[in-house]
């Protein structure tokens, strides 16, 4: 019987420990989730829109070169293309 005291003791002193480790100290301060979430958007949108001026010579040939003739192109021959469709009273 005493053993198995001692055992119960000892399985409740592991559970407590570990429920207690698996909380946060109050006294650690955690950032706001909205803060987080605008500071993440802040973060994501800086590395998207600067994201041009840090291409390698390859990505530009691949990537940038093609879409700015396909933004060309598309601009060029927007004038002919709205001639080509019927304009609807909207």
């Amino acid at each position: 019987m005493v053993i198995h005291n001692r055992i119960l003791a000892c399985l409740a002193l592991l559970a407590s420990a570990a429920g207690g480790a698996a909380q946060q100290p109050a006294s650690e301060h955690q950032e706001h989730p909205v803060r987080r979430f605008l500071g993440d958007i802040w973060t994501d949108q800086k590395a998207i829109w600067s994201s041009p001026f840090r291409m390698n010579k390859h990505q530009f040939t691949r990537i940038a070169l093609p879409l700015a003739a396909g933004t060309a192109a598309l601009i060029a021959s927007d004038r002919d293309a709205t001639q080509l469709f019927p304009n609807t009273p909207d």
